[in-house]
Order: structure tokens, then sequence, then C-alpha cells
């Protein structure tokens, strides 16, 4: 048995395209029925109601690669190109902390 009511795909339907926020609105104003967002944007695909999720967020990039900062700890160190390659495999955080401190 469906937790949607015909008044409710009803609403879902007139206030086509449902957005990310709009969903949470609806789970807001039927938390009575146990809906969750989820559930509400699985319902609207279902019934072919225009969906427009939530906009994905942007990563930070300083612009730099984890190989570009190896070179230049590297440099500092005044060792051979590709000597700590095994440092590719560090974290982004990690290779900046160690730059910082041998400079």
């Amino acid at each position: 048995m469906s937790k949607y009511t015909t008044q409710m795909e009803a609403e879902l339907a007139s206030a086509t395209p449902i957005t990310f926020e709009m969903a949470t609105a609806f789970a807001e104003q039927w938390a009575d029925k146990d809906v969750s967002v989820k559930s509400i944007v699985a319902k609207c695909k279902s019934l072919g109601i225009d969906y427009i999720p939530k906009a994905k967020a942007v990563r930070k990039t300083s612009g730099i690669t984890k190989a570009q900062l190896v070179k230049r700890i590297e440099a500092q160190l005044a060792m051979e190109s590709d000597s700590l390659s095994g440092l590719n495999n560090a974290t982004m955080a990690s290779l900046n902390t160690l730059l910082e401190v041998i400079a």
C-alpha cells in the first residue's frame, strides 16, 4: 500500500518541476505520513514529474596536482626527479604540510 494519497500526488504534479528544496518542504509538510525527501524524489520520478536535483558542491582546487607538489618537495630537498614518487599517494594536506615544513 502506498504512503501517498491521490491528493499528495496531485500536489506534487501541480508543483512541477520539483526541486530538492521543494521535496524537503513536502517531506516536512507530510512528516506525519513518514515520507522522506528520498521517497518524494522517487515518487516524482515514478509519476513522471520533473525533478531538478540539488546542485553538486563545487570542490575547491588549488590548481596544483599531487605530482607537482612532490616535484616541489624534491626540489626543496635537492633530490633527483621521481625519487619521492611514492608520495603521490599521500593526501594533498600532508604534501602541503611537508612542503611548508621544509621550505
